[in-house]
């Protein structure tokens, strides 16, 4: 991705952009420079195969408050994690019986920090 070109991510309604400023941290102004820097983190991780997806990107932000260490962290073990065991990540209907008796069960299986 060329650095500088304005983010292709989705507007929030202005209810949930105030939201994202008052409890994410989210700066309007900045997401640009945050999305470039992690973008270009990602694109030197040898070990990683990433798909360009600057939406995703930002989500991972926000799920860390927009601490870039820490969402360069989750983003390494959650494409680790799609690397090592693409069968987790493949064919996966939400709606199959084999899914749903998973979370029928209430079974869930906390990730560990990274």
């Amino acid at each position: 991705v060329a650095m500088g070109i304005a983010v292709k991510i989705r507007p929030l309604p202005k209810d949930l952009q105030q939201k994202a400023v008052r409890e994410l941290n989210e700066d309007p102004k900045r997401i640009q420079e945050a999305v470039d820097h992690v973008t270009e983190w990602l694109q030197k991780q040898p070990h990683l195969n990433v798909r360009n997806d600057e939406q995703m990107t930002v989500a991972f932000l926000r799920g860390c408050k927009w601490n870039l260490q820490m969402a360069k962290d989750k983003l390494d073990t959650f494409y680790s994690v799609k690397t090592a065991y693409p069968e987790l990540f493949q064919d996966r209907d939400p709606l199959s019986p084999a899914i749903q008796k998973v979370l029928d069960a209430g079974n869930v299986f906390p990730m560990p920090k990274p």
